[in-house]
């Protein structure tokens, strides 16, 4: 029966077993077990875990993106937030309204600066900077257990977001996104994956196991 209890709580609650075994032994002498192998526990232990999982603001469907528009993502949308509380982040709409002119990665003598997609593109690298580490350290701080970002994104994209040069050439895609970045740097242990990546069964199940050991 106990291990029956275990195999229902670790399918509930997406917690290893073996992690619950070893909680409820170090409790032995302060709970009697026995009372507790039943369905209605289940529930009342998955329902007592809070964890929170940071996004892209856009992937849940929130109007943000420099379009006016969101990018809602099924698995993020209808899977993940049965599982946990999903905390919205966009430092771009921190700063700017949506619609508003799209930033692009450039690079300018091997440094990689933020301008506007226009004519006459803006330098505004220092105000997203700005944004991106008040927004990261706003993280530190939320406890979370994970965070999903928009892939491609030169604020949020977590690998291959595209480069641009200055004059006509081909960009490549071989950067990182502002936020991304310092999201890396101040909280290097925090699960991290982009929304495309989750696709992929085995990448969604390395994911999922990192956030839940």
């Amino acid at each position: 029966a106990y291990r029956e209890f275990l195999d229902k709580l670790t399918q509930k609650t997406y917690i290893k077993i073996t992690t619950l075994h070893r909680a409820f032994w170090e409790m032995k002498d302060e709970l009697d077990i026995e009372k507790f192998l039943n369905m209605n526990t289940v529930n009342k232990i998955k329902k007592g875990f809070i964890m929170i999982l940071g996004v892209s603001s856009c992937l849940l469907g929130n109007m943000c993106r420099y379009d006016g528009h969101g990018a809602k993502d099924d698995f993020v949308f209808n899977s993940l937030k049965d599982y946990f509380t999903l905390l919205p982040y966009c430092p771009e709409n921190s700063i700017w309204s949506a619609p508003r002119e799209a930033i692009r990665q450039v690079s300018i003598d091997g440094e990689v600066k933020i301008f506007t997609s226009t004519k006459e593109p803006k330098d505004v690298t220092d105000i997203l900077d700005d944004a991106c580490e008040k927004m990261a350290l706003k993280a530190c701080n939320d406890d979370l257990c994970g965070f999903v970002l928009k892939s491609a994104s030169p604020t949020c994209g977590m690998e291959r977001v595209k480069v641009y040069q200055p004059l006509n050439a081909p960009s490549i895609k071989n950067g990182v996104g502002v936020f991304a970045k310092k999201l890396k740097e101040k909280m290097p242990n925090l699960p991290i994956e982009e929304e495309g990546r989750l696709n992929d069964a085995w990448l969604r199940e390395n994911f999922l196991m990192q956030v839940y050991s």
